[in-house]
């Protein structure tokens, strides 16, 4: 499929990262300089070094590109490489991020909030970055001062404008790879439109297709490479979850992004992925786990993010459905079907839903890629997503929206629900295979009140419109990640998994008895370094787990 061309709008590079750095490029928090100048921020440094990381990782994990962010902590190494100044940069090869108290003089000068940057070494390659956020403390009655949160989900400048520091922080890391701001109305996270409204507010909170195809234009004079050789790998329990084995179909097809899988009932996984070329195309084969692919091919759409599938049975009939993030402006969720298990598929067009029976059908943006599952009591598809609308009257950004569906291969999705809740990543959604109507609801916290942990909540499928209703009260998990969490149900367990926020960024996997809510147990960690979320399924045929991944 040919790539549309790019806007006039769109950033190229200025200049990128030193090849012998990109590929660890260490970042220092100035911890103090945050406690003194911007309390709203640092009077929590959990908080201040979580919502750092989630951005790193956004970036890490979505850019597709050769160079990876690490957070070492609050103290750089060098002396004065947290003292205030606009012209100072860190003494070494690392990137530095600081607050300062600052006045920008009178009138709209006081809307300054934050800068980006970096220095280059001879050959024009960038060796070290900083990111400056100003606590503002210019005296003009009629400009207010900058109010900072770890909000994700304000939508416009909010009184008293407010700026979120998640937002902000992708953005400046942008300039601290390269990227100059982008004037007007570039659907661009470097959108750097300096008037309020919900626009800039809304693109600067997650990579765009132009962010990605300007990363690795090799066109361009500067560029970073797309990564073209991290292979999905997979790993098998036979235990419910307590011990994982290597399993291998011989053959190394290689991604950047999560990886969607589901498998029927007689052992056959349906497994899906964006490839790794500049387009990142949306390919499908089958596999028992171990042997060689079969029916492998391309369904044509180029992906933003990673991919979803889920089985169920439609009137008897066995059936895949794959969700996906469509790699254009409006993010719009694209969704195919098979009903011969993978052999061939249906492209059913974009999702579109009713919030009710009565309304006209809606197609809304994901900001994230989606979840799907499939309820036996009800015999409906679940699909879960985290909502992205510029300008549709959402008043907020990246609330949990759930839909459900009888028959995808027929009509529109209906029963669609706003759950209330808010997510700053993807969903997770697992539903019971034994005729239960049980599900679970999966997400993680939006403002960092608890630290990006993930909170889950029983939910139903029910009738008439069939849809997905929670049905009791929260749980906070003691957990955190700043991606995807997994969910799949097998056997008589809840099984969910997810990346660490740790330095290594371990795979995490626990369980729960389908009686057992709200009580996960027996966690493990099979894997190290991962890049993305991995993924969970369970084949009933085998009576096992799978878990999928893809290696940093």
């Amino acid at each position: 499929m040919a790539l549309t061309p790019r806007p006039a709008s769109a950033a190229a590079l200025t200049t990128a990262w030193d090849p012998a750095i990109r590929d660890a490029i260490d970042v220092y928090i100035c911890e103090a300089s945050f406690a003194a100048s911007i309390p709203a921020l640092g009077s929590d440094l959990t908080r201040l070094r979580n919502a750092t990381r989630q951005a790193l990782d956004h970036w890490n994990t979505y850019g597709n590109a050769d160079f990876n962010f690490i957070l070492q902590g609050g103290a750089p190494p060098g002396v004065n490489d947290c003292a205030a100044g606009s012209g100072s940069f860190p003494s070494g090869n690392y990137t530095v991020i600081r607050a300062e108290v600052s006045s920008f003089g009178t009138g709209t000068g006081c809307g300054a909030r934050a800068f980006g940057g970096g220095q280059q070494d001879g050959s024009g390659d960038r060796v070290r970055g900083r990111v400056v956020f100003f606590r503002n403390d210019c005296n003009v009655p009629s400009v207010p001062r900058t109010t900072w949160s770890y909000d994700s989900t304000q939508h416009a400048d909010g009184p008293p404008d407010t700026r979120d520091y998640n937002q902000i922080l992708l953005h400046e890391l942008g300039h601290v790879l390269g990227f100059p701001d982008v004037a007007g109305a570039g659907v661009t996270v470097m959108n750097g439109n300096t008037g309020s409204g919900p626009t800039f507010v809304t693109y600067q909170k997650v990579l765009w297709p132009d962010d990605l195809a300007d990363l690795t234009d090799t066109s361009n004079m500067w560029f970073y490479n797309r990564v073209t050789t991290r292979p999905i790998q997979h790993e098998r329990s036979v235990d419910d979850g307590l011990t994982w084995t290597p399993e291998s179909w011989g053959t190394a097809i290689n991604t950047n992004n999560r990886i969607g899988v589901a498998g029927n009932d007689s052992g056959t996984y349906v497994v899906a992925y964006a490839d790794t070329t500049a387009s990142r195309t949306l390919r499908v084969f089958t596999s028992n786990g171990s042997s060689a692919p079969a029916n492998h091919q391309s369904l044509g759409t180029p992906v933003l993010g990673g991919v979803a599938v889920a089985h169920g049975f439609i009137g008897g009939t066995s059936t895949f459905v794959l969700a996906v993030v469509e790699n254009t402006d409006l993010r719009w969720i694209r969704y195919f079907v098979s009903v011969n298990d993978g052999v061939s598929w249906t492209n059913r067009g974009q999702l579109s839903f009713r919030y009710l029976t009565t309304d006209a059908p809606t197609t809304y943006g994901s900001k994230y890629e989606p979840a799907l599952a499939f309820n036996t009591h009800d015999d409906a598809f679940v699909i879960a997503f985290t909502e992205w609308a510029p300008t549709f009257g959402v008043p907020v950004q990246g609330q949990v929206v759930t839909c459900a569906h009888s028959n995808p291969a027929g009509a529109n999705w209906q029963g669609c629900t706003r759950t209330g809740f808010f997510s700053n990543g993807p969903p997770a959604v697992a539903c019971e295979w034994s005729g239960s109507d049980s599900c679970i609801l999966r997400w993680t916290d939006n403002a960092l009140v608890s630290g990006y942990r993930m909170i889950s909540s029983q939910a139903r499928v029910d009738g008439g419109p069939v849809r997905l209703t929670l049905t009791g009260a929260t749980n906070t998990q003691n957990d955190s990640t700043n991606l995807a969490p997994a969910l799949t149900q097998g056997n008589g367990y809840f099984m969910a998994a997810w990346t660490g926020t740790d330095f290594n960024r371990f795979g995490n996997i626990n369980r729960m008895t389908n009686a057992g809510w709200p009580t996960w147990t027996n966690k493990v960690f099979p894997e190290s370094l991962l890049l993305s979320s991995p993924t969970l399924a369970f084949e009933d045929h085998w009576t096992e787990f799978a878990f999928y991944f893809v290696r940093r």
